[in-house]
């Protein structure tokens, strides 16, 4: 199995190892059938059964922390080191049954099961704790499952194993990380073995992933001198040209801003470091934090125990504090949501979405915006096919009740030009959103509005006067979005 799966760490419950001569035969059969792979056990001393085993990459560095004794459940801490900075502390769990022999209750596990989160959850390296809980986590009605859940829950622990792990169908074997690390990718269950449990295999991410490098352009717009700017308006040769068509003055319209924006704000580039959004991280976490490295370098420089355990106060305050802080703000958003932003909240928590670019098979740009032009094309035509044609929708009629298509030499024959005023109005009251195809934003236009108006309402004015549509106005930006993930590339 660890071949075949190319497994790193392989963490076993119920070694069976004893701790005597009789185990050198076993390991030595394992190490010559895995001549890349050492092995680390903890056995039960005293009695049969049970016992902890670790089989890992010879390439990895495995210390055996100090051992901690718990009554109700047997554990093996290690700490596992790839590099210096692919680190983790595995905690690995065996709990016996309770049984009427060994007299081992639920609460007297929970209580001493805590007490390892407490320390755990504290650990300088990202804590993995996992093994053999037989618990039934996935039974809704188990006041046990249900308690313990709660309880690994309100100390920041997140559980990974969804399925049944057991030949009888229960969810027994348990992978547990700290929800700030993250650490955990994906995790599958691979039955069929011959032990009576199946085997958990998770992909752990031990480096944060590097910051990516984005190159982007900007104009600093809120530095423009808006009076300059003005005057530059007013002195443009747009302002004092009369052009015949609409295309033309649509083009000379945005060329003319380009040019004075350039003057004004010009374009800029710089490469940005993209991080992740963190709402929810506040200044009393900037500052518990803080205060948490200096408790750090306080107890590396002095050694004592007192200073270490103010720090481990210090990492417990500041893991809460973390905890607490996005409940919060997860809490408040969604309080606040409408129905649509719950969902997109939801799916946000339940379903990270993924970097990869979800697009049809395609060679070029221009293929690829011919497919979409084509999707939606025959899209078109089959709305279109499946409409009755009555009187009541006189535009899809044919022969002589058709409506005779307007081409660029029709002119209206009655026409009111449009006036300033109400040209002036109407651009008042648009919502500041742009495009980037527009020359400028539109709250600059906004600003600018007086000295830009007489061309806006020529322009618009030579546009209904011909019966034209500008060209620069057939121009359009479309960000295919796909609503349903699940669906083919291709369709």
């Amino acid at each position: 199995m660890i071949l075949d799966n190319d497994l790193d760490v392989l963490v076993l419950t119920e070694s069976w190892l004893t701790g005597n001569q009789g185990d050198d035969l076993v390991i030595g059969d394992i190490k010559s059938t895995l001549p890349n792979y050492d092995l680390l056990h903890c056995p039960r001393i005293g009695s049969k059964g049970g016992g902890i085993c670790i089989v890992y990459r010879s390439s990895a560095q495995v210390t055996l922390n100090s051992r901690i004794e718990f009554t109700s459940f047997e554990l093996m801490d290690v700490t596992i080191r790839f590099s210096a900075v692919s680190v983790f502390r595995c905690y690995a769990v065996y709990r016996p049954p309770p049984s009427a022999s060994n007299k081992f209750t639920y609460n007297m596990f929970l209580q001493e099961f805590l007490t390892l989160l407490e320390s755990a959850v504290i650990s300088d390296n990202m804590p993995l704790v996992l093994g053999d809980f037989n618990i039934h986590i996935d039974d809704g009605l188990d006041t046990q499952a249900k308690s313990f859940m709660n309880s690994i829950d309100s100390l920041g622990f997140s559980q990974h194993v969804n399925g049944p792990t057991h030949r009888a169908g229960h969810t027994l074997d348990l992978i547990m990380s700290r929800r700030i690390d993250d650490i955990i990718s994906s995790v599958r269950i691979l039955s069929g073995l011959s032990s009576d449990h199946s085997a958990i295999i998770a992909d752990v991410n031990l480096t944060a992933p590097k910051n990516t490098k984005k190159l982007v352009q900007y104009r600093q717009f809120r530095n423009v001198d808006i009076a300059f700017f003005k005057q530059d308006i007013l002195n443009s040769s747009q302002a004092t040209s009369t052009p015949e068509h609409s295309s033309e003055a649509v083009g000379g319209y945005n060329d003319n801003l380009i040019q004075l924006i350039d003057r004004h704000a010009p374009l800029k580039r710089k490469n940005i470091t993209v991080r992740p959004s963190a709402p929810w991280y506040t200044e009393e976490l900037r500052e518990a934090k803080r205060i948490r490295r200096q408790a750090e370098r306080q107890m590396l420089s002095s050694g004592l125990s007192f200073d270490k355990q103010q720090y481990q106060e210090k990492c417990l305050s500041y893991y809460t504090a973390l905890y607490e802080a996005k409940s919060k703000h997860l809490t408040a958003k969604i309080a606040e949501a409408d129905t649509k932003e719950l969902f997109r909240i939801v799916k946000r928590l339940t379903s990270p979405s993924s970097q990869e670019t979800i697009l049809p098979e395609h060679r070029t740009a221009v293929a690829l915006a011919n497919t979409f032009g084509d999707y939606f094309n025959d899209k078109i035509a089959s709305t279109v096919s499946g409409v009755q044609t009555s009187a009541a929708n006189p535009q899809f009629m044919s022969g002589a009740n058709r409506v005779p298509d307007l081409g660029p030499d029709k002119c209206l024959s009655e026409f009111t030009p449009v006036p300033l005023n109400q040209v002036k109005k109407l651009i008042d009251s648009l919502k500041p959103k742009s495009c980037s195809l527009d020359p400028v934003p539109s709250w600059l236009v906004k600003t600018c509005v007086d000295e830009l108006l007489p061309i806006i309402t020529s322009t618009i004015n030579l546009s209904l006067m011909s019966g034209e549509v500008p060209e620069a106005f057939k121009t359009c930006l479309i960000t295919p979005l796909l609503k349903i993930e699940a669906i083919a590339r291709q369709e």
